[in-house]
């Protein structure tokens, strides 16, 4: 957190001469046919990967948990940092563009804890203005912790790429 304002100052600046600056260095070491973007911030990230120019298919993965789930490991809103393109750009993202995530991955608690009242409401709330999704992976102590999601998530990638 120390150094995270000046970073995020420091990237906006990069992609203000070049949108595509960041993902063309890592385009520069590939030698995959799978390649796995973990972290996105912009619509102009996924609008480079998503271009018909690039030679690889683009599932989109949004990892989600609510506030008062975020606030229990620690995090507190933070005005010029969690209000920045870099942290929020994407929040719209599926409205703006007519295209839904494919998959959403919403990490709430793990599989031993219950999710308190505020994160029930807080959950109840986001998932009744959810975009329509390919494929809507839940973590929720109900359903499994993120492990279990994310092996469901490896499960659903390769039968897509075998498609």
């Amino acid at each position: 957190e120390k150094y995270r304002a000046k970073m995020i100052t420091w990237g906006e600046e990069k992609r203000q001469n070049d949108p595509g600056f960041f993902a063309k260095i890592v385009l520069q070491t590939v030698r995959s046919p799978i390649l796995i973007i973990s972290d996105v911030r912009r619509p102009t990230d996924l609008d480079f990967f998503l271009n018909e120019h690039c030679p690889w298919e683009c599932i989109t993965v949004r990892v989600q948990a609510s506030d008062a789930t975020r606030r229990t490991r620690h995090w507190e809103y933070t005005v010029g940092v969690d209000d920045v393109a870099s942290e929020c750009a994407l929040d719209d993202w599926p409205a703006t563009q007519g295209r839904p995530w494919d998959v959403i991955v919403t990490n709430e608690g793990g599989v031993s804890s219950q999710p308190s009242q505020d994160e029930s409401a807080e959950l109840a709330q986001e998932a009744a203005g959810a975009e329509e999704t390919a494929c809507d992976f839940r973590c929720t102590p109900v359903q499994g912790g993120v492990d279990a999601q994310i092996e469901s998530l490896a499960t659903y990638l390769r039968r897509r790429v075998s498609e």
